[in-house]
């Protein structure tokens, strides 16, 4: 009897054209940085502001995109700038793209921004021993007057990222179509507490390779502002805007159950991807780092 030979797998081609939305205080910028690299090596175009962000209290619009005369009226390959989300504007500049996004844990997220953009200083309470406790203690005290830098992210800060206004953040069903809107619309939502497996993930759904998606984490905040958070303060911060966590949760089930589903499927490159190529990348991150300062 004739040997049946196995079925070759189809070799899928790497997804090149992407929009990637980055949230505020998600390790966004530890992400972008691997998309940016990706398309450096490869000679793609990017969607580029004229300042860092191309939109933040407004939604994107084809409008804040930087025009370049050798472009010629095409399309770029990339967007991973800020820019509040609005896919028909973002389809305008990049047509036909993988639309990827990534949230985080929303009580942290607000814990993080408070401090990174140092929001306290508007609220007049820099001189408080735990500025974020003080703050956490009545937060639409201070939420309502607007008066401090990046308020916006101070409450539904990622909704309000994906295009949620806050005018409705106190309107459910208005929420629950936008989580809804969402779903639909993104292909791939990633999290912050679950980066490695977020990237496993996304190197499937891309055709990438494992070297494609190391990364080196950026836009930390610095030990000056962080809070201690002790189990009342933690509560605290758990307790404020269920609404948002709500939210949050229901894109956070997509990601694990698809984690579910394809976890058979990553074998021991998982393990690979996580530890010696992430090593070695440091290493060599900071040994440039070392030799850029000796001729410096």
């Amino acid at each position: 009897m004739r040997e049946t030979q196995p079925t070759p797998v189809p070799k899928c081609s790497p997804i090149q054209r992407i929009v990637f939305l980055k949230t505020h205080k998600t390790a966004s910028t530890t992400m972008a940085s691997v998309f940016e690299r990706y398309g450096y090596y490869r000679n793609l175009t990017f969607a580029v502001g004229k300042r860092h962000v191309l939109s933040f209290e407004y939604k994107f619009s084809r409008g804040n995109v930087m025009k370049f005369p050798k472009m010629k009226g095409k399309p770029f390959d990339m967007l991973t700038n800020h820019a509040r989300y609005s896919r028909e504007e973002m389809n305008a500049v990049v047509p036909n793209a993988t639309y990827i996004t990534i949230l985080r844990k929303p009580e942290d997220q607000v814990d993080s921004a408070f401090g990174y953009f140092e929001m306290y200083r508007g609220m007049k309470i820099g001189s408080e021993p735990n500025p974020l406790e003080t703050f956490m203690d009545d937060p639409m005290k201070y939420y309502k007057g607007h008066k401090y830098h990046m308020w916006q992210l101070s409450r539904n800060g990622m909704l309000f990222d994906l295009g949620l206004d806050h005018k409705y953040d106190e309107d459910d069903q208005k929420i629950n179509e936008k989580i809804k809107e969402l779903a639909g619309e993104f292909d791939l939502v990633l999290i912050s507490e679950y980066l490695d497996e977020s990237l496993l993930l996304m190197k499937k759904l891309l055709c990438w390779e494992y070297t494609d998606i190391v990364y080196l984490s950026s836009g930390i905040r610095s030990k000056s502002h962080r809070y201690d958070k002790d189990r009342d303060l933690r509560n605290k911060n758990t307790n404020v805007e269920p609404r948002r966590r709500t939210a949050v949760r229901s894109l956070q089930q997509d990601f694990v159950e698809e984690d579910k589903r394809l976890r058979p499927f990553f074998s021991d490159g998982s393990q690979i991807f996580s530890r010696s190529q992430q090593v070695r990348l440091r290493r060599m991150c900071q040994s440039q780092q070392v030799e850029q300062t000796r001729h410096t």
